[in-house]
């Protein structure tokens, strides 16, 4: 392998924009672009544009959860790996890991692990391995986040500096990194050193000599720019690349084997500028930030400064200092000018050229402090709560922090610990209620109005410190709560829920048992009618350990068998057990991970549960934590893992134990066909079955039927749903009836949406299974009336199924007409009176009406109302359904004088239409009746 030119830093993103089908009474709508998401539940999104782990290790991936509220059901993110190498960058039980989101909270982020392998790479694995965010179990479409996963060999090098950044030929560069020489079973030592131009093209030849002078450090003299040298332009970045290779030496001396190499990752810590020989360089600069008013002493230390320096102007972002003085070639003093807020180079010109920019001459203009954070954020009205501070501009150099205020009152005390970080106490503020903080620089002045500086004083109870703020699911833990303003008979809830035993011992301490619970909650103390209020001090968290999943799920009697535990809230000190047994061997990966090896069954072919036992408590048992003990098949993979309801699918079933005698189940549906591979693969061909969804595919021979599991699922897929009958098929006009709609493919139809019947969409229905759903007939006019269901997989057939029967009608009515039938007078649809005029009142957004106007009326002669209104600009289209062509036909306004713009331009006497409007409240049509 050569030198690659692998790049690290600049970050970028891929998210997926779903397109939602919009329909409105049948006619579908321009696609709506919009973030997928899960329905009410929230925004969720990958917390990093890229992921960076080091071989071997767990990379942690944490999903944000914006715009959501309490959960009121469990919601599971999947995540999935893609790209590399399965079980060489990464093991195959890692690929999928699921992220729930628990109900009855409202968590913001989730953090799984996926796990690395150590290969002891002298190579980085970058821009192969995607993670992605493959779903969100209620309601997301596909990819909607993702983001690439470099993974640093172990043996690989890395730069981590170049000092100095800017340099004139002649100058000595110091490099640090790691993994410059690499000893043990693999040898490595530098092969080639390459400037990697920042802005792109190929370097003409590696650095002739450098020295390395331990593996983490490396040295080499700058050479003049030329065409056989290793850059070939003065003043532009580039990268300095370190490329390795095996070395063969007995003793470290380098003797190089090219058959592999290794090259560092590009980074924004690893440009070097050279400069003409003569030209300034500013490398260093103290101190490095200072306020926007100016005047502050400021040291530069660089090369080539001359006396023409300070006349030709230091400039600090264009703007020139207003005093300087050149102390030396090396050194020059200056005093900076009042600017903006920001960071900017400070520039030196010397008359042959000025200094180039780099991160090493940056000077920072501080504004006014700023708060971002009070900790905690509230406190008893007698004060005396000690408050951290966090937030920026707090030690600007030239001056200091004068004065710290809760409100309009001084901070009993307070100190600064650092430029970000400052500790006061509350004063007294009897009245109660929230005051702004307040920090006062005295060069930079005041900070501003946030929000995030609120601090509330509480008038009653208060919890200030939960011990412990954690606790086992199944309730029983004693936590010490701590605050003030706790008084005897004081009422003490964990997430709503009582406590199971409360003892007060002071006005400032209480003693509270937990009960059973999940997730975080608040713990709030009542004393009398008044409650402690929420804060993160008073959040308690249930969080025993959680299995929620295992792979694989079974394995033979005499154990051996290595399983993949994922979950939540696991320890090193984890016991984990099989049955009543513990692991053969336990390997703790993450929070969220442990590898543990099954011990030999005691009764045999046996299925147990596997839990594990923390500090915190038991996990409890599930589904997701059986272990099946077996010597019979397993099945350990389905390829593909779906197909049609029809059957036919060809399928490739891995696993253990199979033999020639097997058979192939799916659900409750033996095989087509069958075809013994191996012990360890069959072939099989799927049945045909009634309804979509899952079902297990297993495997049985003479030793027993393969355990069920997430690996040996298959899904039949619905195609478009297909409505054959509907029970019963007639209905009064008022609508209000509940009928049976019969067919095939409804699983999945969401109302409203999902059903249109005759010219109304459904409001709600109810799918008992793939077959037959029930729905509430919506008012219509008298007539045939159409039926139409819709999934994600299409939309059935436009069929007239249901008859509409004005009140006393038994049989079909006479007359045809669009839209779901036709409006006679006695259909029990108010309808206008006819006369010298009528009047519809049109509701927002959709309005069904029945036109009792002249035959053949312009529609654009209608819209002008009688009262002197021209409905033209509320109206914004017309629908009818035309039974002719089975589909809907429209009228828009605006669009008369555009050819081919509408389906129809006039008003057909006691035809149904439906009416859109674009404003929010009722609108009356006064217009002509013939």
């Amino acid at each position: 392998m050569g030198r690659r030119r692998v790049r690290r830093g600049h970050s970028w993103r891929v998210v997926l924009v779903l397109a939602a089908l919009a329909i409105v009474l049948g006619v579908v709508g321009q696609a709506k672009p919009e973030r997928a998401v899960a329905a009410g539940a929230g925004v969720f999104a990958l917390d990093k544009p890229e992921y960076f782990v080091q071989e071997g290790a767990a990379v942690g991936v944490t999903i944000l959860r914006t715009e959501g509220t309490t959960l009121t059901n469990d919601v599971t993110v999947t995540l999935e790996l893609e790209g590399g190498t399965v079980n060489e960058d990464y093991p195959a039980s890692t690929i999928t890991q699921l992220a729930t989101f628990v109900k009855g909270s409202n968590p913001t982020q989730v953090t799984v692990f996926f796990q690395t392998l150590n290969q002891a790479r002298i190579s980085h694995n970058t821009g192969e391995i995607q993670i992605f965010l493959r779903s969100v179990s209620s309601g997301s479409i596909g990819t909607i986040d993702s983001a690439p996963l470099t993974i640093y060999g172990n043996g690989a090098p890395r730069v981590f500096s170049v000092s100095p950044r800017s340099a004139s030929p002649g100058t000595t560069i110091t490099v640090q990194g790691v993994n410059f020489i690499t000893s043990g079973t693999t040898q490595t030592c530098v092969h080639e050193i390459f400037f990697e131009p920042e802005f792109g093209g190929v370097p003409p030849a590696p650095l002739g000599t450098f020295t390395v002078d331990a593996p983490n450090r490396l040295r080499f003299t700058l050479p003049a720019a030329g065409g056989l040298e290793p850059y070939t332009t003065y003043d532009v970045p580039y990268h300095i690349q370190v490329v390795t290779a095996l070395d063969t030496s007995p003793d470290g001396s380098c003797v190089k084997d090219l058959s592999e190499t290794g090259a560092s990752l590009l980074t924004d810590d690893d440009t070097l500028v050279p400069v003409d020989p003569g030209d300034p360089t500013v490398i260093a600069l103290t101190p490095k930030s200072g306020p926007t008013s100016g005047g502050t002493a400021v040291r530069l230390f660089g090369s080539n400064f001359d006396a023409d320096v300070c006349s030709l102007g230091v400039m600090f972002g264009g703007v020139p200092a207003p005093s300087c003085v050149v102390v030396s070639a090396t050194v020059v003093d200056v005093v900076t000018p009042a600017h903006a807020v920001g960071t900017f180079n400070v520039i030196v010109n010397n008359g042959s050229d000025t200094s180039p920019p780099t991160p090493e001459n940056l000077f920072t203009f501080a504004g006014a402090p700023v708060i971002t954070s009070v900790t905690p954020n509230l406190g008893p009205n007698t004060g005396g709560t000690s408050v951290t501070i966090v937030g920026s501009g707090f030690a600007t150099p030239g001056g200091t922090i004068t004065g710290v205020k809760f409100g309009g009152d001084n901070a009993t005390t307070y100190t600064m610990v650092n430029n970000t970080t400052i500790t006061a106490v509350s004063p007294v503020h009897l009245d109660g209620g929230t005051v702004q903080i307040t920090v006062t620089h005295s060069l930079t002045g005041e900070s501003g109005f946030t929000t995030a500086a609120n601090f509330t004083y509480v008038v009653g109870p208060l919890v200030q410190n939960l011990s412990p703020n954690i606790g086992s699911p199944s309730g029983g833990t004693t936590v010490t709560i701590s605050g003030v303003g706790f008084a005897p008979g004081a009422v003490v809830t964990f997430g709503g829920v009582n406590a199971l035993f409360v003892f007060v011992r002071s006005q400032t301490q209480i003693e509270a048992t937990s009960p059973p619970g999940t997730g975080n909650v608040q713990v709030i103390v009542t004393v009398g009618s008044t409650s402690s209020p929420v804060s993160p001090e008073s959040e308690f968290t249930y969080s025993g350990p959680i299995v929620q999943n295992i792979t694989p799920n079974a394995g033979p009697t005499a154990g051996g068998t290595k399983v993949l535990i994922e979950g939540n809230n696991f320890t090193q000190a984890a016991v984990v057990k099989f049955g009543q047994v513990d692991a053969a061997e336990m390997t703790y990966i993450s929070p969220a991970m442990i590898e543990a090896t099954a011990p030999a069954s005691p009764n045999g072919f046996a299925e147990v549960h596997v839990t594990i036992t923390t500090p915190s408590g038991t996990s409890a048992t599930s589904e997701q934590s059986l272990f099946t003990y077996t010597d019979g098949p397993i099945v350990e993979g389905v390829n593909p893992q779906k197909g049609p309801l029809s059957g036919g699918t060809i399928v490739v079933i891995t696993g253990k134990n199979f033999d020639n005698g097997a058979k192939v189940m799916f659900g409750a549906t033996e095989a087509l066909a069958f075809n013994f591979n191996s012990q360890t693969q069959v072939t099989a061909l799927t049945p045909p079955v009634a309804e979509a969804g899952v079902v297990a595919v297993r495997v049985t021979t003479a030793v027993g039927i393969s355990p069920v599991s997430e690996l040996s699922e298959f899904l039949y897929e619905s195609g478009p749903p297909v409505v054959a009958a509907v029970t019963p098929n007639t209905g009064t006009v008022f609508g209000g009836e509940t009928v049976v709609i019969s067919g095939r493919g409804f699983l999945g139809t969401q109302c409203p949406g999902g059903v249109i019947f005759g010219t109304a969409e459904v409001p709600s229905c109810t799918v008992i299974n793939d077959t037959t759903m029930t729905i509430v007939t919506p008012a219509q006019p008298s007539g045939a009336a159409v039926v139409v269901v819709q999934t994600a997989y299409g939309s059935s057939e436009i069929v007239e199924l249901f008859t509409y029967l004005k009140p006393g009608q038994t049989g079909p009515p006479d007359g045809g007409g669009g839209g779901g039938g036709s409006g006679g007078d006695d259909d029990g649809i108010p309808v206008p009176p006819t006369g010298n005029g009528i009047s519809y009142t049109l509701q927002p957004t959709w309005t069904l009406i029945v036109w009792r106007g002249a035959d053949e009326v312009p529609v654009r002669d209608a819209l002008q109302s009688t009262s002197g209104q021209d409905l033209s600009a509320i109206v914004s289209a017309v629908y009818t359904y035309d039974r002719s062509q089975l589909r809907w036909i429209g009228y828009f306004t605006g669009a008369e004088d555009i050819p081919g713009a509408n389906d129809f331009t006039v008003l057909s006497k006691d035809r149904v239409y439906w009416i859109a409007t674009t404003v929010n409240v009722p609108v009356t049509w006064q217009t002509v009746d013939n």
